[in-house]
């Protein structure tokens, strides 16, 4: 009984800096599934170069294809991705402030781009290419093209852009600009591709887009606004998108951490009186300051140091590492416990046992 009651009162919970280590951890799988969809991009983006199309050939090659343009857009942002997950990774520790300071240049530049460019453009390219292609593929996507695109490169082009930004807002926040700024940004791109798309067909006499040929003039000008109007409909959808998966993620957290508080109360009040410990005072759990705090029992408990440098990449992140902080200390409480209850089954049998 000495033993079980000596255990109860040296256990240590895990301090935030261990939660934050373990967040670390956590975070790997994330940064090599960015470092997977960078390579396909690549791969992508190589096959595509490779295949010899008449289009290719003609004024504008591939950038005239808003497609194309699409992908490079997606490789890019993945590369920055995976550029600032080696920088944290270097300059964690490091304690080097010009080193953490273009770090947050490159988190900054890569919420940027995400908010502005790889979420509405990648959802524009897969909702009209496809949305086209259901009405009729002629006039976005000919049969013609079959005997050059795989269909694996289309899909690749096409229906993959849209899983992979989504995995990539929901494991990582982003933070996104003013809404002033973002949308002027995404209006100057839309209004430059137009304007881009137009001019090719100044040069050449030929629109990009096969269904552009078959609408007249009013038409085209009403499709163009149209597009740009959508264009800054995803930058909010985007937007929105965001702040709803944090904003209920963090909700959810702070619902779960009283009930979580008051059911440990009650296992400790349950076990001070099995083991004839000294009773403590209930704790007041309405004074809690945040979710990742550790629960006080009266137990000595580490805390951070507040003097410890914090990685910049785990403060822009903060909402992920609180979120695996509480998961991995209820963890910890819920094992501590089954140990306990074990414990106290075992030295049972030994004092029936020598009673008998």
């Amino acid at each position: 009984m000495t033993k079980v009651t000596k255990e109860m009162t040296t256990c240590r919970l895990p301090g935030r800096g261990r939660q934050w280590r373990a967040s670390a951890i956590r975070a790997q799988p994330v940064q090599v599934l960015r470092v997977a969809i960078l390579l396909s991009y690549c791969s992508i983006l190589c096959n595509y170069k490779a295949i010899e199309m008449p289009s290719h050939q003609t004024y504008g090659g591939s950038w005239k294809f808003l497609t194309f343009i699409d992908l490079v857009i997606q490789a890019v942002f993945f590369g920055i991705c995976v550029l600032t997950d080696l920088s944290s990774l270097l300059t964690r520790g490091s304690g080097n402030q010009e080193q953490e300071r273009q770090l947050k240049k490159l988190i900054s530049l890569r919420d940027w781009m995400l908010a502005v460019l790889a979420f509405p453009v990648g959802v524009f390219v897969v909702a009209v290419f496809w949305i086209i292609y259901a009405y009729d593929r002629e006039m976005i996507y000919p049969k013609l093209l079959d005997n050059f695109i795989p269909g694996w490169l289309n899909h690749g082009m096409h229906t993959t852009v849209l899983p992979f930004i989504l995995i990539e807002m929901r494991t990582s926040h982003h933070q996104y600009p003013s809404r002033s700024s973002g949308l002027t940004a995404i209006c100057t791109f839309s209004v430059g591709y137009i304007l881009w798309v137009c001019w090719v067909h100044h040069v050449t006499g030929m629109w990009v887009y096969p269904f552009l040929e078959h609408i007249g003039p009013g038409a085209r000008i009403i499709f163009f606004g149209s597009t740009t109007i959508l264009m800054n409909f995803l930058y909010l959808l985007g937007e929105v998108l965001n702040n709803y998966i944090w904003d209920t993620q963090r909700s959810v957290l702070q619902t779960n951490q009283p009930q979580v508080k008051v059911t440990f109360w009650t296992f400790h009040t349950t076990m001070s009186s099995t083991l004839m410990l000294p009773a403590r005072t209930n704790p007041d759990f309405s004074s809690a300051s945040s979710l990742s705090d550790p629960m006080n029992l009266g137990w000595p408990v580490p805390s951070r140091d507040s003097s410890q440098m914090v990685d910049p990449s785990e403060e822009q992140e903060l909402k992920i590492g609180d979120a695996f902080s509480l998961r991995s200390t209820e963890v910890y409480k819920v094992n501590f416990l089954q140990n306990m209850c074990h414990e106290i089954d075992l030295t049972g049998k030994r004092n029936n046992n020598s009673s008998k």
